[in-house]
């Protein structure tokens, strides 16, 4: 489950995804559709591409043995997702799946100094849509309104560690309620074409892959661009799930 993200004004839409977390103390982990999030108490900071040892990479990829630190340098870190190729017409579809954002007007008290929170009732949160200033009277006033995780980035991050034969994993460092907003999941939205070609021949080899269904044409893919979600490790027993929202930047 994914989010479909639009900025009205702009008329521009990306693909964003959000986890929520259940009730749990511990590693983070996800459903064969989900993905999750990632660390505060480990200094997860980009590094810089100059200092990334080409050659140490391209071996930690295949063999899927790597440190913390050395898988930061496997990826560039992206703050939202960026369509590629073909699936960049693909926004125009998006743009209008997620066109009821468009026309659905918050209806929270707009003399209240904080609103639209979980439970508010805002039409817009009911939908999986953030409000904006144009359909929101809390965020046209400059109050605090609460629907703009994914906008604002309001992540739950947890730290990334070792998880034995799963690799790298992430993992929360406090307990946290049901319903928590985890992370986006970001990468590179490519078609599903372009994602068997991937497979098929940059990838050939490589120990991990960091790919997530978004929609039946779509897919993102992490493996080269992405975020911290990337490491949270599929379970049977899964503590979070993906969730569809939209959002207009």
């Amino acid at each position: 489950m994914v989010d479909a993200v639009k900025e009205a004004g702009k008329g521009t839409s990306s693909l964003e995804t959000k986890v929520k977390y259940k009730p749990h103390v511990g590693k983070i982990k996800r459903t064969a559709v989900t993905q999750q999030r990632v660390s505060t108490s480990t200094k997860l900071k980009v590094k810089d591409r100059k200092k990334v040892n080409v050659e140490k990479v391209k071996k930690t990829r295949k063999e899927g043995i790597r440190t913390v630190e050395d898988a930061l340098k496997e990826f560039e870190h992206l703050l939202r997702n960026e369509f590629v190729g073909e699936a960049y017409a693909k926004k125009a579809e998006l743009r209008i799946q997620a066109k009821t954002g468009e026309t659905t007007r918050c209806t929270c008290d707009p003399f209240k100094d904080v609103g639209c929170g979980p439970e508010s009732n805002c039409p817009n949160r009911e939908l999986q849509i953030e409000c904006t200033k144009h359909t929101c009277e809390l965020q046209r006033l400059k109050k605090k309104c609460l629907n703009n995780r994914l906008r604002k980035r309001k992540y739950n991050l947890g730290e990334l560690r070792m998880s034995g034969k799963k690799g790298i994993g992430m993992f929360s460092l406090n307990k946290k309620p049901a319903g928590t907003f985890i992370v986006e999941y970001c990468g590179e939205v490519v078609t599903q074409k372009e994602c068997m070609r991937r497979l098929g021949y940059d990838y050939i080899g490589e120990k991990h892959k960091y790919l997530m269904v978004l929609t039946r044409d779509l897919v993102v893919d992490a493996t080269r661009k992405g975020n911290y979600a990337r490491f949270i490790n599929h379970s049977c027993e899964p503590n979070c799930e993906v969730d569809i929202a939209n959002m207009f930047l």
